[in-house]
């Protein structure tokens, strides 16, 4: 990974040790204890981030607080981006880093979102959630959003994992698929470069050509780990 990347260990570090503090919270009068990652001041381009350059901030969010169509959420799933790492670089001090989730519905005043119970709830299995979303929001154990800036995840006739959702059932299938075949114009038997090979879209792209189109796939990359890992 280069500087310009941000490790997303580090960052999967950050994002578990908010869940495990908000979980381990007994506030009575605060029916959801939220956790939040802030961006405290994003280093320079040509250095990589540190957990100097966040907060943890806290606070307590409810039902009570809903307006209108608005829906209370708490997030199971983080999208952890090396493209994040530059994004940052553009909020202002204080501003909450925010990406792609999955998320599942606490409280509604939405009659298109139903409450779900997350006691007994396993998270691979989509039929013992009552609404699984999809949001771009902040990194937040929870928070509010309006109904119509949500998607609800298809949940029958299937066994995929949720997370597949934020890879490739999600934005980067999607940027994989239309890129290639809509405007590529992929055709069967055809050769087919493939830049950022290993990344998250390129993987896909690579995939999609061999296997679906019979292509003759050659993948560029950075590292020759990169290259040990397409081959």
């Amino acid at each position: 990974k280069g500087n310009q990347n941000m490790s997303t260990s580090l960052f999967s570090t950050l994002l578990l040790s908010v869940c495990l503090i908000a979980t381990s919270i007994g506030d009575e009068q605060c029916q959801f204890p939220r956790k939040s990652i802030l961006i405290k001041q994003a280093p320079p381009r040509s250095t990589s981030y540190s957990r100097e350059n966040f907060a943890i901030e806290e606070s307590c969010i409810s039902a009570s607080q809903l307006q209108g169509d608005e829906v209370l959420l708490k997030a199971l799933y983080i999208s952890v981006d090396p493209y994040l790492g530059n994004v940052f670089r553009q909020f202002p001090s204080g501003y909450s880093a925010s990406s792609l989730q999955i998320s599942q519905v606490m409280a509604t005043k939405s009659a298109n979102f139903n409450v779900g119970d997350i006691v007994t709830v396993a998270l691979h299995d989509l039929d013992r959630y009552d609404a699984v979303v999809t949001a771009h929001s902040e990194w937040s154990t929870y928070f509010i959003r309006s109904a119509d800036s949500l998607f609800r995840l298809a949940r029958s006739g299937n066994d995929i994992p949720i997370e597949y959702y934020l890879s490739t059932m999600g934005v980067t299938g999607a940027t994989a698929y239309y890129g290639l075949i809509d405007i590529g114009k992929i055709r069967k038997g055809e050769n087919v470069l493939v830049s950022g090979a290993a990344g998250a879209t390129g993987s896909v792209v690579g995939q999609i050509a061999k296997n679906v189109y019979g292509a003759y796939v050659v993948g560029t990359a950075g590292s020759d780990e990169k290259v040990k890992w397409l081959k």
